[in-house]
């Protein structure tokens, strides 16, 4: 029975190691847990604040959005995602108070108590996404590439789709690819 005490351990120590973010902390706080920010992204929601931090700690990206300085909606992505779920709910809503379910063919957890959501997506790529409240009414506007388009637009505005003169839809591009 000597191999308890070492996967006592171990479990501490994964626990331990995938360092969070949580839900209302402060941008510095965030940045003293990961240290500087790998990218700056744009917000996926109208009411963040202009500047999206994207850190990297123990193998997981965390994105983290902040409304009037204070993180209001976390994405946690990679692999350790699915395994640190609970400890990842835990940290962030500490009297607990989370009721799981399914919808959509997504787990989906809420702390009624701590006024927090929890949704976990396997595709594209496992992610949890923490969000308060707030954050889950605020009004949605589509995330934008970090990276310019390689084409300029034509002069007037609008880009048109070729030979058609109809305006062109921007694609949807995900803010974490390529980081």
């Amino acid at each position: 029975m000597k191999s308890r005490p070492i996967l006592s351990f171990v479990a501490l120590w994964l626990s331990v190691s995938v360092g969070q973010s949580r839900i209302n902390e402060s941008r510095e706080k965030c940045i003293e847990r990961y240290g500087e920010p790998l990218a700056e992204i744009a917000p996926s929601l109208k009411a963040s604040d202009p500047t999206v931090d994207v850190f990297k700690r123990s193998g997981l990206l965390v994105v983290v959005e902040f409304r009037e300085g204070k993180a209001w909606l976390i994405t946690y992505a990679g692999r350790e995602v699915s395994r640190n779920i609970e400890s990842i709910l835990a940290r962030n809503a500490e009297d607990g108070g989370w009721k799981k379910q399914m919808f959509l063919n997504s787990q989906h957890w809420i702390s009624k108590k701590a006024g927090l959501h929890g949704v976990f997506f396997r595709t594209p790529g496992s992610r949890l996404m923490l969000m308060t409240n707030e954050s889950v009414i605020a009004e949605r506007n589509p995330r934008q590439s970090p990276v310019p388009e390689e084409e300029p637009e034509p002069e007037g505005g609008e880009k048109t789709e070729p030979d058609s003169g109809t305006p062109k839809k921007p694609a949807k591009a995900d803010p974490l690819d390529g980081l």
